[in-house]
């Protein structure tokens, strides 16, 4: 775990800013700080490397899951991701392994028509923000920690190893994220013991609560104890002892390469599945993960179809897919909106069909 400072991360958001604007465009340095940390973090370090894929990803699939913030500032966002691509394009930054720049923007746009529903669609939440939102709905979620600038507070935590740090709130006060957490903590425990957690599944919301207490704790005495529960504190653990064993300063390109293995996930080469970390799915379920879908969103249809008719499909991507029927063109189905495909709107559907051909016919009619 390096420590960033501008890196290449901040020199590019820097230039972004930079050509925005020079060229009088809508930039958010703090949205697109967020993009490429997700894009790193969760996919590759290859930033200036895009496809329309890669966008769907994060902003139809990590921003709705992980990412709360207000209507006004959810509607910047794609714009903003917008005039980053048109930088990237116009500066000649953007990768030659990219998507074509026209076809980026195209499928910024088809994102922009769903990007709201998705932010708040529950099925994408994860647990965390569902508990959250669900908090705020009952009206029992603090409402004096409304971060000054969350987007911003994200990457700031998200870079705090000491956990020391102060982030400003709207009302002028500075807290640590473990003082939110522990305030946010305490409401949550509350609801939960008032009206349940029936919102979110008992048994499971049960469990999240007690270990998000033991967490709590632990970071606030000994954040190295949770290396076997906590993914950043096992890289930022393995990550030291390799410094300390070699002598490094945290700019050595050895240490960088630790940062890109540590996410290599193949067996073979991955760092993460060295370091004896808690798992609490078996690799049973994880291997049956892959090849049967989960029914209450898009993927069940993007599943069914391609173990059905994986010859007749040239590409399955996030928010489509493309269909080859012997016919030309080639058929593209859009799946823009994460509950659509669910396994109550298109099983039957699925099902009936003999060919890919004919369920094309149907969803046409």
């Amino acid at each position: 775990m390096s420590k960033k400072g501008a890196g290449p991360r901040g020199e590019l958001v820097k230039a972004y800013v930079s050509w925005a604007r020079d060229s009088g465009a809508f930039f958010d340095a703090d949205t697109v700080r967020l993009l490429l940390d997700y894009r790193a973090e969760y996919r590759d370090q290859s930033l200036t490397r895009w496809s329309a894929e890669d966008l769907s990803a994060v902003l139809l699939g990590l921003f709705p899951a992980k990412v709360v913030i207000g209507g006004d500032e959810v509607a910047d966002v794609v714009p903003a991701v917008r005039t980053f691509v048109e930088f990237l394009g116009s500066t000649g930054r953007l990768a030659k392994a990219s998507d074509p720049l026209e076809d980026l923007l195209e499928e910024l746009d088809e994102i922009e028509e769903v990007f709201e529903e998705a932010m708040g669609g529950p099925d994408a939440f994860g647990f965390a923000k569902r508990i959250a939102l669900t908090m705020i709905e009952d009206g029992v979620a603090p409402d004096d920690l409304a971060l000054a600038k969350p987007v911003l507070a994200i990457k700031d935590v998200s870079w705090d190893v000491s956990l020391q740090k102060l982030l400003p709130l709207k009302d002028g006060r500075k807290l640590r994220a473990l003082d939110m957490q522990w305030q946010l903590f305490e409401k949550a425990e509350k609801w939960a013991q008032e009206r349940g957690m029936a919102s979110v599944g008992e048994e499971v919301g049960a469990e999240v609560l007690q270990r998000w207490e033991r967490v709590l704790t632990a970071l606030e005495v000994d954040p190295m104890s949770l290396s076997k529960q906590l993914d950043w504190v096992a890289k930022y653990r393995l990550v030291l002892g390799f410094q300390d064993r070699h002598g490094l300063t945290w700019g050595d390109a050895r240490l960088r390469a630790i940062d890109l293995q540590y996410h290599d996930m193949r067996p073979e080469r991955s760092l993460f599945a060295r370091v004896g970390m808690e798992t609490l799915i078996s690799d049973e379920d994880v291997e049956s993960a892959t090849t049967e879908p989960r029914t209450t969103t898009r993927a069940y249809f993007r599943g069914r179809c391609l173990a059905k008719w994986p010859d007749d499909i040239v590409a399955a991507n996030w928010d489509s897919m493309v269909f080859d029927i012997g016919r030309d063109p080639l058929r593209r189905v859009p799946m823009m909106e994460p509950l659509r495909g669910t396994a109550d709107l298109v099983g039957s559907l699925i099902d009936e069909c003999a060919t890919a051909a004919e369920l094309l016919d149907r969803l046409g009619s």
